[in-house]
């Protein structure tokens, strides 16, 4: 089972290795700053490839030390399908997915937009455009999942299992919250990279609270139903906002134009 898990873990990544990949080359490519430091995207590609293969292999010995596997993504590898399990993880990451996106927007549009001005706000627009949708969907969406749910919280809730010899709620949620601080954290190197090296008040609470706000619905989600389920809801949260942000953004580039 190891292996299959490992193998299932690693092709689920290569989209988002790619995409990632890609974009990644072309902001690269784009930079002012990094003229004679281009790397291509195959390069990117093997080092990503390389990382997540090693975090997939930690990761399914974690899980399977844990037992914590789900019965739906066990039955799949041995080549079942569970409809009613099915349909219960769609509709519990389909909901999850709807509210973090919605709490979301509600803050970066109606607080963030405000504290910011529209310098830093169009910013951030562009950081978003920039990496791309196809990137936050299959990047975003299953590889940082791998990373921070499947290999992170299934580690620590080993690791807190060894020091009181038991699993518990306190080790539970104290895996999600530090996972969930931590894949927050990860996300402020980029914002400060575009802002140009600082990064105001606003939005590192933006950055970090909205993070863990995700993090959190993944984590239990991963938990309670299993990791396809924080999956669905994360890459569900960047295909929700997408569209609203085309819009928004159409919608402000109309306005300013017209003031201007």
């Amino acid at each position: 089972m190891y292996w299959y898990i490992l193998i299932f873990s690693i092709l689920i990544c290569l989209p988002g290795i790619i995409f990632s990949s890609i974009s990644e080359s072309k902001m690269s490519q784009s930079s002012k700053n990094n003229q004679g430091d281009r790397v291509g995207p195959f390069s990117i590609i093997l080092v990503l490839l390389l990382v997540v293969s090693v975090l997939s292999a930690a990761g399914a010995y974690f899980v399977l030390k844990m037992n914590m596997l789900d019965p739906f993504l066990s039955s799949l590898l041995k080549g079942n399908f569970d409809k009613n399990e099915f349909f219960y993880i769609l509709f519990l990451s389909v909901s999850l997915g709807i509210l973090v996106a919605c709490i979301n927007m509600f803050y970066y549009y109606f607080v963030l937009k405000r504290q910011v001005g529209n310098v830093v706000y169009s910013k951030i627009n562009q950081l978003y455009a920039n990496v791309g949708i196809l990137t936050r969907v299959f990047f975003g969406g299953v590889v940082e999942e791998i990373i921070f749910r499947w290999v992170g919280m299934s580690f620590l809730i080993w690791l807190g299992s060894l020091v009181v010899g038991d699993i518990n709620t306190y080790i539970i949620w104290g895996s999600i919250l530090i996972m969930s601080f931590l894949f927050a954290l990860a996300h402020l190197p980029g914002a400060t990279e575009v802002l140009g090296g600082k990064i105001s008040i606003p939005v590192q609470v933006y950055a970090i609270g909205m993070n863990v706000v995700v993090g959190i619905a993944c984590g239990w989600a991963f938990w309670e139903v299993g990791i396809l389920a924080s999956i669905i809801i994360h890459m569900l949260f960047h295909l929700l906002w997408y569209p609203v942000q085309r819009y928004v953004s159409s919608k402000d580039m109309i306005v300013n134009t017209y003031n201007n």
